[in-house]
């Protein structure tokens, strides 16, 4: 999985998913259950409707320990900490589900807000190999909403990771029952955090628009190959 600016990331839980419908159409599984491995390790897929649209996908475990996510300084559970980002100081938590996240609870969430926060938390000291950002609204026990700044890609509308994380954050600080629908502009994901951490997703896969490799450039691969 590569981000924009070209960066592999370890795990996308959009990516697998639409993976899991690429592979479904084209045939290269005829299973309803199969794995895919990712740098993060290995994520199992279940397609849960007959076309593939619907897909439940195993996350991995969640981590709050510094040297797992990573944050800087001594060995400690990231909870409700104070950082400073742009001369501002906000409480975060902080995760880890294959890949880092900063968690941070407010009343009012906003595109503008993920933006300005995302732009000093993305490169912060704090982060040694920078961080997602989740700006996290709770609507009640089984509904939160999030803003999401990724890092490698600034402001998106939708992601896995981010709303596997941000549910993991607000079900550890006590703000959600262990499943839950993670509300985002670019759709709503159902996430449930097992008894021993780890994250299960299910989310829809459609379609936006197709395209084809001229001959040329089909060429042109190959022979780079």
């Amino acid at each position: 999985i590569f981000n924009s600016d070209g960066s592999e990331a370890a795990s996308g839980g959009n990516g697998v998913r639409i993976f899991g419908k690429y592979l479904k159409d084209g045939g290269y599984v005829q299973k309803n259950h199969f794995t895919i491995n990712t740098l993060s390790g290995e994520q199992a897929i279940q397609y849960l409707n007959e076309t593939g649209t619907r897909i439940k996908a195993s996350m991995g475990s969640l981590s709050f320990f510094s040297d797992q996510i990573p944050v800087a300084g001594p060995r400690r559970e990231v909870l409700n900490e104070t950082m400073m980002f742009g001369s501002i100081p906000y409480r975060v938590t902080c995760v880890s589900i294959g890949n880092p996240h900063c968690v941070i609870w407010l009343n009012d969430i906003s595109k503008d807000l993920a933006c300005r926060i995302g732009k000093h938390s993305e490169t912060a000291e704090y982060f040694p190999e920078k961080v997602n950002t989740e700006l996290l609204r709770v609507i009640d026990r089984t509904n939160i909403e999030i803003e999401i700044y990724e890092r490698g890609v600034g402001y998106t509308l939708a992601s896995g990771t981010s709303g596997c994380a941000a549910a993991g954050a607000a079900y550890r600080m006590g703000l959600t029952d262990s499943k839950m629908y993670v509300h985002m502009p670019g759709g709503v994901l159902e996430v449930e955090i097992l008894e021993d951490g780890s994250v299960m997703m299910t989310g829809d896969v459609g379609y936006v628009g197709r395209f084809s490799l001229s001959y040329e450039l089909e060429e042109e691969l190959k022979a780079i190959k």
